[in-house]
């Protein structure tokens, strides 16, 4: 009895383990996402310019108002996800420094994104053409056999 009672135990502290590294799977896959655009909010925002961590932290904001945007999206429309991001930097910051660098991260992220799915629609997979091929080759087939 005392046994079940250590394997249920067991059970359900591997259970707790299990959900808490799927919840934060998320929150890990917007930190990779928006690295590129934080990095260039902090280069745009510089400590040394900008005294106040406000303008940085906006910036930093857009960027993942915009991937936060696209996880939410229906459609993959991306001019779609950039006016949501626009949407949630105007009701986070009505004052205007503030929304500016907000929406600089979300034309940020906007344009890593951009550039990331163009160099990803550049890349024939290997069995793309494969496919393509075999295509041609049964209409051939089709044709001749009618």
């Amino acid at each position: 009895m005392f046994s079940g009672r250590r394997l249920a135990g067991g059970l359900v502290a591997f259970f707790a383990v299990a959900v808490a590294f799927c919840s934060c799977e998320p929150l890990r896959k917007v930190s990779e996402e928006c690295e590129s655009c934080e990095s260039h909010c902090e280069l745009t925002y510089p400590a040394h310019t900008y005294p106040k961590p406000e303008h940085l932290e906006a910036c930093k904001k857009g960027c993942r108002n915009f991937v936060v945007a696209g996880f939410n999206a229906v459609t993959h429309d991306m001019n779609a996800t950039h006016s949501a991001c626009f949407h949630a930097c105007s009701e986070t910051y009505p004052s205007q420094p503030s929304y500016y660098a907000c929406t600089g991260g979300c034309d940020e992220q906007f344009r890593h994104v951009s550039k990331k799915q163009t160099e990803h629609k550049s890349h024939l997979h290997p069995l793309r053409l494969l496919m393509l091929v075999q295509q041609m080759y049964e209409t051939v087939v089709d044709h001749v056999c009618r």
